[in-house]
């Protein structure tokens, strides 16, 4: 490969040249692992978001009006992208607890049909649990898809009724799938 001068390379790169662009990888590379560094070792989001980078830089290389802004811009997208997989992550990370308390209490079953079976009794004893004004509009909303408009007209409420309702309506069925003693 040519050897080129930092200004010349990326000269190159904006004008779409692939050989810069190889380049640009090369000498940047390390520039956005280190803003990818809070990532955790061993995750592949690593490497993809390092991967992607360039690849946007690549798409927008024409917009770069200076190196210095091309290196400020590397930092953001990297930095933007490595908090995001982290929101991910943790997102990942608190729906496999929830998961795992719902079914802490239980016999670990065999199958996912099982799993099935257990969560819908469950969730049936809790809907039945509610209060009937409560049960209609959460069986309307998530078993009939009907609207919170559609539903209010239904039980002639207003709309900010139905949507409070809902949503007390669904505190209390997560409070109960997770309380043990239900």
């Amino acid at each position: 490969m040519e050897n080129y001068s930092g200004y010349d390379v990326f000269a190159r790169f904006q004008q779409g040249d692939s050989r810069a662009l190889s380049s640009i990888y090369e000498q940047y590379h390390f520039l956005v692992e280190l803003n990818t560094v809070v990532l955790p070792n061993g995750d592949l989001g690593k490497e993809l978001i390092i991967n992607d980078t360039f690849l946007k830089a690549w798409d927008r290389r024409t917009t770069f009006q200076s190196i210095d802004h091309f290196e400020r811009w590397l930092k953001v997208v990297a930095t933007r992208a490595s908090i995001s997989r982290l929101r991910s992550l943790a997102s990942e990370k608190k729906k496999k607890e929830g998961v795992s308390l719902l079914f802490e209490n239980f016999e670990s079953p065999t199958s996912s049909e099982e799993e099935h079976t257990i969560l819908h009794q469950r969730l049936s004893r809790c809907i039945t649990a509610m209060a009937p004004i409560s049960r209609m509009i959460i069986l309307s909303a998530f078993w009939d898809e009907k609207s919170n408009s559609e539903i209010a007209n239904q039980l002639n409420l207003t709309v900010n009724a139905v949507v409070a309702r809902k949503s007390r309506a669904l505190k209390f069925l997560r409070s109960q799938m997770i309380n043990p003693g239900f």
